[in-house]
């Protein structure tokens, strides 16, 4: 999160930081679980940095926060250096930087706490992981099986099961991921497709679970700041740039 604009995270103290103690800087605003309670005039906006910064952690940086629940994440209105309590820079501020801090003074940002659970997804994870969410996006049943079959290196489903489970799946893609049709809701999908996995004896690793799981708290909690939202339309937009480019660029959402 180094140049981001919207998000940030605490930086080590330089000393203070050991093989067994984290000690990082203080950092100030409201749960965002007090916006989904009680709701302020930031929430589509508080909204919109989240899914956004969801996205690319996913599609860019290959990094995964696995516990993204809104009790972990603050937002404030931001304030020029100066303005407000003092916190170290971080290692590579600069004249730059802070001439950038004082550029978003107004603006409202997100502030990510408690990165003690969280993974480096490998090459394979992230793209059998993006391939299963493509197959939804296409309502191809047979073809998410198939990624899902391959979420670990001991799978368990075989022969039969298989085909059992790749029939079920195209019930499933053609009853709920029709976006034409219908408004699509993400966390009700992927929670059916852990009940057809547990109903078909799937196997998959833990930071597939893991990589599910996340999805369904944004889902959850993104919909709570904004309840016009739908993030099934969201992704298919972000996965389709991120297709053709292989990269992200700009702001994948925003409102």
């Amino acid at each position: 999160f180094r140049r981001a604009r919207a998000v940030s995270a605490p930086w080590p103290v330089a000393g203070l930081v050991t093989a067994g103690l984290l000690c990082e800087t203080f950092e100030r605003g409201e749960a965002l679980s007090s916006a989904i309670r009680r709701g302020c005039e930031h929430n589509a906006t508080l909204c919109a940095h989240g899914v956004d910064t969801y996205l690319k952690m996913l599609l860019r940086d290959n990094f995964l926060h696995s516990d993204l629940h809104p009790g972990n994440i603050l937002f404030h209105m931001h304030q020029p250096p100066g303005t407000g309590p003092r916190s170290p820079a971080p290692p590579s501020a600069s004249g730059a930087s802070a001439a950038l801090g004082a550029s978003l003074a107004g603006e409202v940002r997100l502030v990510l706490l408690d990165f003690g659970i969280a993974d480096e997804l490998p090459a394979d994870v992230r793209n059998r992981f993006l391939t299963f969410l493509f197959c939804l996006v296409h309502t191809d049943g047979v073809a998410a099986a198939d990624a899902i079959l391959g979420w670990s290196s001991d799978q368990k489903c075989t022969g039969a099961g298989v085909e059992a489970l790749r029939r079920d799946m195209c019930q499933l893609c053609e009853t709920m991921c029709v976006m034409r049709t219908q408004k699509v809701d993400l966390d009700a999908v992927l929670k059916a497709v852990m009940v057809l996995l547990r109903r078909h004896g799937v196997s998959i690793d833990a930071i597939y679970a893991s990589l599910v799981i996340s999805l369904c708290v944004l889902v959850g909690f993104a919909s709570a700041l904004d309840e016009n939202l739908n993030l099934f339309e969201v992704a298919v937009t972000a996965f389709l740039s991120y297709s053709v480019t292989g990269d992200v660029v700009g702001k994948l959402f925003e409102k």
